[in-house]
């Protein structure tokens, strides 16, 4: 992060993360990780900060996603410019992509409460395995 500011950047903020599906910060964003900051950042002073962030597993995977690196995510310091808060950097995430590629019925018609067999296969189409051993399949 940099101060492009004439002043010293004080009073304390927080800088953060965010997983977006554009590259625009937005309330759809999903905070990831956040740090907040007490020293003061003199004018063009500049910090480097390192964590560690988990996507969410119930997040929608398949293209381009981006990660947000929001300057003070609060708003909590008076800029000269606002609009320079949010850096995206695009971030492709893949998944498990489970589709149904065959079915079949034992019976073209049924009435009700008559038992009818039925068969399906399902595919992962994805480019990893799901992170889970289970889940309902239904008919």
């Amino acid at each position: 992060m940099r101060n492009t500011g004439l002043l010293d950047a004080s009073g304390g903020w927080s800088d953060g993360v965010y997983l977006s599906e554009d590259p625009l910060l937005d309330a759809a964003d999903t905070q990831l990780n956040w740090l907040y900051h007490s020293a003061s950042l003199t004018p063009e002073g500049s910090y480097d900060a390192a964590m560690r962030v988990t996507v969410p597993s119930w997040q929608r995977v398949g293209g381009t996603h981006y990660l947000l690196f929001v300057a003070d995510r609060d708003a909590r310091l008076a800029e000269m410019d606002e609009t320079n808060n949010v850096r995206a950097v695009p971030m492709e995430l893949s998944g498990p992509d489970l589709a149904a590629t065959e079915a079949s019925a034992s019976a073209s018609s049924a009435s009700p409460g008559e038992n009818v067999r039925v068969r399906f296969t399902i595919v992962n189409r994805g480019t990893v395995a799901t992170k889970t051993n289970y889940w309902w399949d239904a008919v």
